[in-house]
């Protein structure tokens, strides 16, 4: 049986994980599957449902992201942090852009999404998914216009050719960022849903168990992104080797000791 859409989720939060799965029950009607990658199995929950995966992973975030990625069989491709949620609807949404899509290996969708309780109506703003309007991704080489892409639904082909996320940034951002990057710089044209289609939580600096994923944004992903965007060598980056997550520590020690 052929599969719409695969859900990768690189997390440490099993108690959200339910909610999670349930939130696309009410998001799309297409065929689905969630794979999970992390430290800590599953809860009971999933014990008989058959579109879940789970890979026993503790490196960091983006290479548990591009270890799930090597295993999907969905025609789609979509990722989303277990502190987040599809909206109801959103899925439909993008699958309503999709039909539209002549060319998989040239047309991808950016969903919007809004974090925390609180509702940001500048973040419905196309301006705010682009590179330019963030300070940590403006860098001299990098077309302002580019998008970051944070969430989105692309071809599973596409997103294999292209090599998935780099694995040498630790935490998901600034790998997002680059893939926006890599994908533009190929010619691939975004398609953006004008509504929310997620919802994420929004932990700001050290709060609640973020500290890991601040200090490597901040001391480590950050510099390394401007060091390559700030050289005109990265005009002709583009694909990358899928397989790079396998150069990177088995656990990731800024979370797992």
């Amino acid at each position: 049986m052929s599969i719409d859409l695969s859900i990768i989720v690189p997390g440490i939060r099993p108690y959200n994980w339910q909610r999670l799965y349930e939130s696309v029950l009410n998001s799309t009607n297409k065929t689905w599957e969630m794979i999970f990658v992390g430290p800590y199995s599953p809860p009971d929950y999933f014990n008989d449902l058959n579109n879940i995966l789970y890979i026993e992973d503790w490196g960091s975030p983006i290479r548990a992201q591009q270890i799930g990625l090597t295993h999907c069989k969905g025609e789609w491709i979509s990722w989303m942090a277990d502190d987040g949620v599809f909206l109801p609807n959103g899925l439909t949404l993008c699958f309503e852009q999709i039909s539209l899509i002549k060319d998989k290996y040239k047309e991808i969708i950016m969903c919007k999404y809004h974090e925390g309780d609180k509702y940001n109506p500048e973040m419905l703003d196309n301006k705010y998914y682009t590179m330019g309007y963030h300070p940590a991704t403006s860098s001299r080489y990098m077309p302002p216009h580019y998008f970051i892409l944070m969430e989105g639904i692309i071809y599973r082909d596409l997103l294999l050719d292209m090599g998935g996320w780099d694995c040498q940034f630790e935490a998901c951002p600034m790998s997002y960022a680059d893939l926006g990057f890599r994908l533009q710089n190929s010619g691939v044209r975004f398609h953006i849903p004008n509504d929310f289609i997620v919802s994420v939580g929004h932990m700001p600096g050290v709060s609640g168990d973020h500290g890991p994923i601040y200090y490597a944004q901040t001391f480590h992903d950050e510099p390394l992104y401007h060091s390559i965007f700030d050289n005109q060598t990265c005009l002709q980056r583009n694909k990358i080797d899928i397989n790079n997550w396998i150069n990177t520590p088995n656990k990731w020690t800024r979370r797992f000791h």
